[in-house]
């Protein structure tokens, strides 16, 4: 008799507990940027439905508690440095933050559901590409090797060629091209050769595009009109 008073004492008990956990809703959760510089920071609010009174939110980075912040209004505001979420300043990271809240423990509270996540890049450091060919001079129909050079290790790197500023190759960054393909054209002459380059997380982030400059300094190839056989021999005469 008193394993099943207690076995019902301990069911209510629970019942009232869930019933607890579960009146707290997820707070929504948003942050004032999406991109973190080496030295930047950032405003993460987590924001509950009503005024549940004084509660103590978390601010996760995956699953790791990085902030803690007690109010007794609506919403927490947790102000953040780079250094803070990882501190690994060096390359292009994306991280996913989000919150819950506690109610006041003193009174036996009961923690929220984690919010909805949100995700946030740390820009590393990017340079300028650099562009590097075979040849400076060539023919029309004479192959030469076009290279567009990325240093560091990025993920998901994509490269642009152009030739007198308008495009020529993209998606690889190395390229087998004559002459010809060089002038898009049978016309000998001089091109002005430049590159540069995008990162595949720009998709998702394309404010992040703007912050370096990757546009490699130009090179001039001349492009000759291939002479004749006889005409070669008589120069050399």
């Amino acid at each position: 008799m008193r394993r099943l008073c207690f076995l019902l004492l301990f069911t209510i008990s629970r019942a009232r507990t869930d019933a607890m956990q579960s009146s707290l809703e997820k707070p929504d959760f948003s942050l004032s940027e999406n991109l973190l510089t080496t030295n930047g920071r950032l405003t993460a609010f987590c924001e509950m439905d009503g005024s549940p009174g004084k509660v103590t939110c978390t601010l996760y980075v995956g699953n790791t508690s990085v902030s803690m912040e007690t109010t007794t209004g609506d919403t927490c505001e947790f102000e953040v440095t780079r250094r803070q979420l990882d501190e690994d300043t060096g390359n292009f990271k994306t991280l996913q933050l989000s919150c819950d809240y506690q109610t006041n423990q003193e009174t036996g509270g009961q923690r929220s559901p984690r919010s909805d996540p949100k995700e946030v890049l740390l820009l590393g450091s990017l340079e300028k590409a650099i562009l590097r060919v075979t040849l400076r001079s060539t023919s029309l129909k004479k192959m030469i090797r076009v290279s567009c050079e990325v240093k560091g290790s990025h993920a998901g790197v994509k490269c642009q060629l152009y030739g007198d500023k308008i495009p020529l190759k993209d998606g690889q960054c190395s390229w087998k091209m004559t002459g010809g393909e060089l002038m898009r054209g049978t016309r000998p002459g001089q091109v002005l050769l430049a590159c540069d380059y995008t990162l595949d997380v720009w998709k998702r982030f394309p404010a992040a595009e703007g912050h370096f400059e990757r546009h490699s300094n130009p090179v001039t190839v001349t492009v000759k009109k291939r002479r004749k056989l006889g005409q070669q021999r008589r120069q050399r005469q």
